[in-house]
């Protein structure tokens, strides 16, 4: 058994930072935006929108990935994109179909937002469902934690990831840039092609951008893993009209397509299509509101799974959310946001593998995001009461509660110090409540809980944090202690009902798997450390461990991540940069009931990139990548496929983007 002490791993950070004070080699800082998130992590959006900090003022804590960073790990889903990010796992069900798990939590209790408005898809309701976006055009990916996490759905227990695309503009420009995409992957014969262009005139913006992107079967190590090919593409169009350098009103509609194999079965296929409808607005106002801002999507969502070609069950999501936002202005030392959002859907599952009955979902939230700053503290509050109304065969009310305190201390200007303490309500959803039948995709049989109460958790995070001209770190302790925790556990038993109805056909037998209620905890330690180091050099080490136990038996919560070690050292100069990315996997045995050992890896990517200005200002960056270079065997405890999927094998990327 692997054991963390806390003492042992603030040595670790007290260290890092003992060295980083050393003596520096100063180098000319690289104006250039292609080179900005290698090692300056502020200004920091969060959301997008609401608060622009750096990181030693901001209360949350914060990731993002965007410019060379973005470019050099995107990958065809969202979850891979951000699978080795600190604290970031991925459900990996198939390259398409891979969600984020954040510090152990997945599915419902990690929002997954598009410009800070739900993607209102099927990803939470099983693991081989994909999500409804693609990063490739994504002007930013964030991934937050803390108490502003209240703002967008108390379901955000384990954290909200944003998807930030400028389909709507914020701020009015004149004049026109845009991107063009071109990529190629060996592993499984991926090519990929995206675009994006935006047109300012004097009172408009407009906006497009697509992507299409065909691949077949990924290699491993060990060979082909079959029906795992995918065939995916997008296309958006977005206006927006500036009354004012301040008051805009824009409208965005989008697409996205996805057609993949499901693992799990070889003859079974998920095509999912999405329409998207965005609305956004913001008006000024005067006095002790700075303004308002509504946000809507209006989503069409259905995906078909097919056996053999032929259709067995057809999934169909209408619905609707909505944010309005008061802003105020800053009163004295106050600042802060409160606001309404609703969310209604309508969810409809047909066929003969329908293990969900249809379902009519209604939210309706109230919240509040407060922040008070005097000298050297920085205070934060948050507050959100939401009714949550789930009508299937049964009619379900729920009625939750959240808030969190929070606090930050600057030291200097170089070095501060933030907690979060928190107390968060999460009503179970349709899975949990009505699902009762056969899921093939898991090879399970699901059997809902009509009687589960409101998951609650208490959670506490101390945050160090330093920045300097040639450093900067994030060293971050959690804790999480859940009442009513909802988890899915093997019942002993087994359904033989085949789908016919018949009875005893021993060939289409399930492990019945029942949702109840525990108590847990989940605690944790990450780390997140930059260095400019002489000759041009820069480097990044990322650790994170994880331990999350059902304390009623004493058992690990199933698919925990295992502890990881990332060391990262990039060479920048010019218009070239080259890089070396070692990861740490340690094995994970650390087991929930019924599972195994996950053996540990050790893995060598390598990445590079050069930019050529072609003039009229237009840069065109050559990049590839090396992924798993060893061809090492690797496998991710946090997959329910792990024993089936191993991770891709040897990935030669080759790729050029041309920016104006």
């Amino acid at each position: 058994m692997k054991k963390i002490h806390i003492f042992t791993a603030s040595l670790l950070f007290y260290s890092l930072n003992t060295f980083s004070e050393g003596p520096g080699f100063s180098h000319k800082e690289d104006s250039d935006p292609h080179h900005d998130s290698l090692i300056h992590l502020g200004p920091i959006q969060v959301l997008g929108e609401y608060n622009k900090s750096d990181i030693l003022n901001t209360v949350q804590t914060v990731s993002t990935l965007h410019g060379d960073d973005l470019l050099n790990k995107n990958q065809t889903s969202l979850g891979e994109t951000l699978r080795n990010e600190v604290g970031v796992n991925s459900s990996q069900f198939g390259p398409a179909a891979s969600r984020p798990v954040i510090r152990g939590l997945e599915g419902d209790r990690v929002r997954v937002l598009e410009n800070g408005i739900g993607l209102l898809d099927a990803s939470g309701t099983s693991q081989d469902h994909a999500v409804a976006t693609n990063p490739i055009n994504a002007e930013s990916v964030e991934i937050v934690r803390g108490p502003i996490n209240l703002l967008y759905g108390s379901s955000a227990i384990g954290g909200v990831i944003n998807v930030v695309n400028s389909r709507i503009h914020q701020n009015h420009f004149k004049g026109q840039y845009g991107a063009f995409d071109l990529r190629n992957e060996t592993v499984n014969s991926a090519k990929t092609i995206a675009g994006k262009y935006d047109y300012g005139t004097d009172n408009f913006v407009f906006h497009f951008d697509g992507n299409y992107t065909d691949a077949n079967n990924i290699d491993t190590p060990l060979g082909k893993v079959n029906n795992s090919e995918m065939e995916q593409h997008s296309v958006a169009v977005g206006a927006t009209y500036f009354s004012t350098n301040k008051n805009y009103f824009g409208i965005s509609y989008s697409n996205f397509e996805n057609l993949y194999g499901v693992v799990k079965e070889e003859d079974a296929d998920i095509d999912l299509n999405q329409d998207r409808v965005d609305i956004a607005g913001y008006y000024a106002l005067h006095g002790w509101l700075k303004g308002v801002r509504i946000k809507s999507a209006q989503t069409m969502y259905e995906h078909t799974e097919f056996e053999d070609g032929a259709i067995g069950t057809k999934f169909e999501n209408t619905g609707n959310e909505t944010r309005v936002e008061f802003i105020q202005n800053n009163s004295g030392n106050l600042s802060g946001i409160f606001g309404l959002q609703t969310k209604f859907f309508d969810y409809e599952a047909n066929g003969e593998e329908a293990f969900l009955p249809s379902t009519e979902h209604k939210m309706i939230g109230l919240f509040a995001f407060e922040e008070y700053e005097k000298n050297q503290w920085k205070f934060s509050a948050g507050f959100r009461s939401e009714f949550t109304n789930l009508k299937a065969n049964t009619n379900k009310d729920f009625n939750t509660l959240s808030t969190a305190i929070g606090g930050i201390y600057s030291f200097d200007k170089n070095f501060s110090t933030s907690f979060n303490l928190s107390y968060s309500e999460r009503a179970p959803n349709q899975v949990e409540l009505f699902s009762n039948g056969a899921h093939k995709a898991l090879g399970i049989f699901e059997q809902g809980n009509e009687s589960l109460d409101s998951e609650s958790s208490v959670g506490i995070e101390l945050s160090f944090r330093h920045q300097s001209d040639k450093n900067s770190t994030i060293f971050t302790l959690f804790h999480q202690n859940f009442d009513n925790y909802i988890a899915l556990n093997p019942s002993g038993g087994f359904d033989d009902t085949d789908e016919s109805g018949t009875a005893g056909d021993s060939s289409e037998d399930f492990e019945i798997y029942n949702f109840s209620q525990n108590k847990a905890e989940i605690s944790g330690i990450e780390l997140d450390w930059r260095r400019k180091l002489p000759w041009n050099l820069q480097t990044r080490l990322t650790f994170d461990y994880l331990q999350g136990k059902n304390t009623q038996t004493n058992q690990s919560l199933p698919r925990i991540s295992p502890m990881r070690l990332g060391l990262m050292i990039d060479y920048i100069r010019d218009h070239y940069r080259l890089g070396v990315e070692w990861r740490s996997v340690f094995e994970q045995d650390e087991l929930a009931q019924n599972e195994t050992v996950t053996s540990e890896y050790n893995m060598i990517n390598l990445n590079g990139s050069y930019q050529l200005n072609l003039g009229h200002e237009t840069l065109m960056t050559i990049y590839g990548r090396i992924g798993n270079l060893g061809d090492v065997k690797a496998r991710n405890h946090v997959s329910l496929l792990k024993n089936q999927l191993l991770l891709p094998g040897r990935n030669f990327v080759l790729g050029a983007r041309v920016a104006f």
